[in-house]
Formats: structure tokens, C-alpha cells, sequence
């Protein structure tokens, strides 16, 4: 548990950036207020009050047992609700303030997170972390002239790329435009590179009206990067578009297209630039400014890694409750939601972004993959399809679409999704990437489900074109020949590739397993499948294959045990489970019988299907 109130030095993170800036984690999560007009010790003593009240000597065991239970389970609300209940029946018990704290504002309760951090300003606790987010307050409040002091106060014990990005933003706002500029100026480098700052000079030239300035600052943030990222391209071309010059707009978003062709916030700032309309919306208050400070270390320290995906959130939540007009700081928060699996959360917080803003678009796909990864699929394909609809072409969303198809089990519409994806790439680029080999694959496995062989095999092929010995493409392929009995030899060859590349992959060993089982290497496919079962213990496909195995050479009381194990971790299909459930009843000698099993080695070399039916389906993810 992160203890909110005493230094967070200690958290380790592995890009410098995310170490340059742990130490505000603690600050992030102390969001407080005051009241206007009232002195500091006014409002100490009307919050001891408060407290006094509110404080009760029961419940704590309880209320601290249900959050650390929600805690585990990841549920913010829940853990941020029963630790701000423990922490009324202990009110000066530090970890559990600091949990309070913590998991209100993860979860957007900001109200909560203040009232929380008022207990510790309370305390007259030491901390530079808990003097950030009074700054931030003091800036959200209006008071910037206290904020700017609170901060410079600090020195280096607040990180230096926020505290220098907050000093300029509250400079301007107490109305010392000059001390701004300095403060950007003198923000700290990011591998060697004045990045941060550069870029916040830039927005406030652009909203004095001084746009060459606001470009200049632009282009040296472009020399320090090397590029044009999206977030820098677009306000680059609003400043071009302030300049009077629509050409240099555009010609800005084009070479940010370069490095990604299908970004459609990009193609949507294209488009208003065609349209003459503004790229992005004008930025209006020194608040603003603060909150896009926030949004811009938030997005540089984000990460799938625990810490950073909540040291990112943090900060993106404060910058939503300072400006909620900043509409990048939804996005941001959606995807570090998504990214701690708080899906419920994450599609709250995409869906607070209009229409109208140029950040729709990614904001509605955010949304319908939190919905996917929520089990609403008609409603993540719904979503999906009214972009596509309203002209979204991106290969992404076509793959997004073909996932949630597949999940459906609509086989048809999956493949065709995959397919469009690969077309539309076609149109744009000279050349598939190698990355993209997945769309064949997945386009693949729709076909062969749908039973459409020939297309199947194509995408198959294709794919190992693009990503030659790619072992999950080798071992569907293979398998998918062996149930169909087709070029058994070769449908070998390729799974003991996938599992020279996979070793340790249950699903491929059992491919192996079962293409020996067709050709009749029984005491061999036993060997192999109790390899299989021994990395993938709870398959129920490899259970039964296993169970099959078993019941050739001998072993039919363990065959009928592997078969109920099967039933037990539910089949892949109704069909394989009716059929495990005749084996239990008859044998597999007589449902062997029933099927019209034609000994394999008669047939290996046939290219036309057997009357057999397959025992089962290879998983999609390559199993």
C-alpha cells in the first residue's frame, strides 16, 4: 500500500523520467481546498471541527477488512469508500488516511480526496509533496500569486519538471507574464532536451496572440524530439492557422501522418483545416494552462506498470478537476483506467468527451474497448460500427471489430472485419508491415470457422509471409490440417516448428500430440499430451485429446477421468460437449464407430475430408 503522507522516493520506476518525477505521487492524491477569504488558521480550526464530528470510535475493523478486500480486487470506488470509513473511526491512523486519499482520487472522487487532504494539512505534516497539491489547489482556487510562492518555497524537493511547468502557469495568472516565460525557460531538460518547457512557451504565446513566438517555441520542441507526435503537431497547426498560413497547418499534420498514417485525430485536424475551422479549441486561462501541464508529465510517465499507470492517472484526474474544459485529460485518464483494468471507471470518463471535440473519435474507441473488456459486446460493436459509419477508416477499429465478432462467435462478419482492415492498408501503404500479420492470422481463423478453407489457408499463408516461423500461425495451420486430415506430414513439420519456437507452450505440444494421435503413434501422443496437460492442466480440449490418448492403449479409467475433467472446464463448443459426453457413456471405440473413423495412415496423402468429425477447435490465440 502506497503511504501517502510519508515520502514515495522509495517507489522504483524504470524510465528516468517516471524516478525524475515519483516523489509528486504522494502530492497528486493530496488534493485540498480552503475558503475564500479565510485565514490559514481560520480554516485549520473550522476543518478540526469537522473532523472532531465526524470522527466515531467504531467500525474500523470492518470498514479497513472490506477496503483492503476491495483493494485486491482493484476496485477503486469501493476501496476509496470503506478506507475513508475506517479513517473516520481512526482519523489520525496515516496509512489508512493515506489510502483514503489515494484511492479517492484514482477513482475521480475529488470532493472526497479534498476533504481527506484536509486532514493531513491539518496535521502540519511535513511534506513538499502535500505543498504541491495545496499549490495546485491555491491555482485551482484562483489565489496563483500563493501558489507561485508555495512553490519556489519548495526548491527542488518538488520534482522540477512540474514545479517549474505550475510556477510559469501561476506567474501569468497572478499577471507577471514576463516571470512566466522565464519559468518555462528554465524548466528542467528531458534527456537532455528542452521539451516541456519549450512546448508550454509556446501555448502561451499562442494564447497572447503572439504566434511567430508561439512557433518558434513549436519548432524547438520539434528539433528536441525529432518528430511531430500528434499532441505537438496539433497545436503547432493551430498556431500556423493563427499565422494566417493554412498550407504550413497542414503541411505540420502531414509529416505527423508520416510516422502514423491512420491517426484519425490527425486526419480530423486535416479536415478542419480544409474546412477552415480550428484545429483545436483556443486556450483560455492560466488554469488551463496548469491543467495541460499536468496532462503533459501525466501522458510522458504513463505505463501499463502499476505505478506509473497510477502516477499517471493522478495527475491526469487533478488536471481534469483544475480545468474539466481541458478535454486531452479524459483521454488520458480513460486509457490509464483501462491500463489498471477500472473498465466501468474508464467508460465513464471517455464518455464525458463531446462530440464536437477532435478527441471524439479516440474517446468513443476507448469507450468501446472498456465496454469489450466489460462483456457488453453488442455495445462495443455498436460503438464500433457508428465510427466506421460516421467515416472512420483506421485498420485498428476494423481489428477491434473482428475481435468483438469473433468473441460473438460471428464467424462471418469477423472475417470480413479483418479483411477490411487489410484493405484499407492496401490503399495507404506500399507494403503491409510485418507487424501487422495478426489480420491475416485472425481473418484466418474466421474463414477456417466458417468453414471456408481455401480463403482460410490464403490468410494462413499470407501471414507467414509477412512473419516467417510465427508459431501460433504454424501450429493453427497445422492443426487445422490435421483435422481435416490433409497433408499430415507437412501439418507436422509445421507444429514441431511452432514448438521449437514455443516450447513451453501447452496448446502447440498438444497439436503435436493430437496429429500423432491421427496417425495412429498412440503410446507417442500419450507421451506428448501428458506434456501438455502438464503445462496447461485446466484445457479442456487438452483434456480430452488426452483422455482419447489414454483410452487407445489401455487406460480407459484414466481416459474417463480426463474426459470428466474436460466437462469440468467447459468445452469450447456445445458439439464437443455432447460428444466427450457420449465417450463417457459409450466409449470412444463406439463413437469412433458413429463418426465413420477411417484409420489416417489410408488417407495421408488425400487432399479430399474423411466423414470423420473433428474432436474439437483450436483456440484462436494460438492454442
Amino acid at each position: 500500500m502506497l503511504n501517502l503522507v510519508a515520502s514515495c522516493a522509495r517507489l522504483s520506476h524504470r524510465t528516468r523520467l517516471v524516478k525524475a518525477i515519483a516523489p509528486a505521487l504522494a502530492a497528486v492524491v493530496c488534493f485540498g481546498s480552503v475558503e475564500d477569504g479565510a485565514s490559514a488558521q481560520q480554516r485549520s480550526a473550522k476543518r478540526e471541527q469537522s473532523w472532531a464530528a465526524r470522527a466515531a470510535p467504531s467500525g474500523y475493523v470492518g470498514a479497513y477488512l472490506a477496503a483492503r478486500q476491495a483493494e485486491s480486487r482493484r476496485d477503486f470506488k469501493a476501496a476509496a469508500r470503506y478506507f475513508r470509513r475506517a479513517m473516520r473511526a481512526q482519523p489520525r491512523d496515516v496509512r489508512v488516511v493515506g489510502a483514503a486519499l489515494r484511492y479517492s482520487l484514482l477513482a475521480g472522487d475529488v470532493r472526497a480526496a479534498i476533504t481527506v487532504a484536509e486532514w493531513i494539512t491539518l496535521n502540519k505534516i511535513n511534506s513538499p509533496q502535500a505543498v504541491l497539491v495545496a499549490a495546485v489547489e491555491e491555482i485551482r482556487e484562483g489565489r496563483f500569486a500563493e501558489a507561485r510562492r508555495m512553490l519556489e518555497k519548495q526548491g527542488d524537493r518538488i520534482t522540477p519538471v512540474l514545479r517549474d511547468l505550475l510556477i510559469g502557469w501561476s506567474a501569468y495568472g497572478a499577471g507577471d507574464t514576463e516571470a512566466a516565460f522565464k519559468a518555462f525557460a528554465a524548466n528542467p531538460a528531458m534527456r537532455g532536451k528542452p521539451i516541456f518547457g519549450a512546448q508550454h512557451e509556446g501555448r502561451l504565446a499562442l494564447m497572447l496572440g503572439d504566434a511567430p513566438r508561439a512557433l518558434a517555441a513549436f519548432e524547438a520542441s520539434h528539433k528536441a524530439l525529432g518528430g511531430w507526435p500528434r499532441d505537438l503537431a496539433l497545436i503547432a497547426a493551430a498556431a500556423h492557422q493563427a499565422a494566417g498560413d493554412k498550407a504550413k497547418a497542414r503541411d505540420v499534420l502531414n509529416l505527423a501522418l508520416k510516422s502514423a498514417p491512420f491517426d484519425e485525430i490527425v486526419l480530423a485536424a486535416l479536415a478542419r483545416v480544409a474546412a477552415d475551422k480550428p484545429v483545436l479549441p483556443s486556450m483560455r486561462s492560466a488554469k488551463e494552462g496548469a491543467a495541460a501541464a499536468l496532462v503533459s508529465v501525466a501522458r510522458a510517465v504513463g505505463g501499463r506498470r502499476r505505478e506509473s499507470a497510477e502516477l499517471s492517472l493522478a495527475y491526469a484526474q487533478l488536471a481534469h478537476a483544475l480545468a474539466p474544459e481541458y478535454e486531452l485529460a479524459n483521454i488520458v485518464i480513460g486509457q490509464r483506467l483501462g491500463d489498471l483494468r477500472q473498465y466501468r471507471l474508464a467508460a465513464s470518463a471517455y464518455a464525458r468527451t463531446p462530440k464536437s471535440s477532435i478527441y471524439s473519435m479516440e474517446a468513443r474507441f476507448g469507450r468501446a474497448l472498456a465496454l469489450s473488456r466489460l462483456n457488453d459486446l453488442p455495445g462495443a460493436i455498436a460503438q464500433t460500427k457508428e465510427l466506421l459509419a460516421e467515416g472512420a477508416r483506421s485498420p485498428d477499429l476494423y481489428l477491434a471489430l473482428g475481435n468483438f465478432a469473433s468473441r460473438e462467435k460471428l464467424y462471418g462478419e469477423c472475417a470480413e472485419s479483418y479483411e477490411k482492415g487489410i484493405a484499407r492498408m492496401k490503399e495507404v501503404l506500399s507494403a503491409i508491415p510485418a507487424s501487422n500479420w495478426s489480420f491475416y492470422f485472425n481473418a484466418g481463423i474466421c474463414r477456417e470457422r466458417s468453414k471456408q478453407w481455401d480463403k482460410a489457408e490464403a490468410h494462413f499463408k499470407a501471414a507467414l509471409a509477412l512473419k516467417p516461423g510465427q508459431p501460433d500461425v504454424l501450429n493453427y495451420y497445422g492443426y487445422s490440417l490435421v483435422e481435416q486430415r490433409r497433408r499430415l506430414g507437412e501439418a507436422r513439420d509445421m507444429i514441431k516448428r511452432a514448438i521449437a519456437a514455443k516450447p513451453k507452450s501447452g496448446h502447440i505440444v498438444d497439436s503435436l500430440g493430437w496429429v500423432m494421435w491421427r496417425t495412429g503413434d498412440f503410446e507417442g501422443a500419450v507421451r506428448e499430451l501428458a506434456r501438455a496437460i502438464a503445462m496447461e492442466p485446466a484445457i479442456s480440449e487438452i483434456n480430452d485429446h488426452y483422455g482419447d490418448a489414454l483410452w487407445m492403449v489401455g487406460r480407459k479409467r484414466e481416459a474417463r477421468f480426463h474426459w470428466r475433467r474436460a466437462l469440468t472446464f467447459k468445452p469450447d463448443t456445445k458439439a464437443a460437449e455432447t460428444r466427450i459426453q457420449r465417450k463417457l457413456k459409450l466409449g470412444l471405440d463406439a463413437v469412433l464407430s458413429e463418426e465413420g473413423y477411417t484409420p489416417v495412415k489410408a488417407i495421408e496423402d488425400s487432399s479430399a475430408p474423411p466423414s470423420a468429425k473433428p474432436s474439437g477447435e483450436r483456440a484462436p490465440n494460438g492454442g
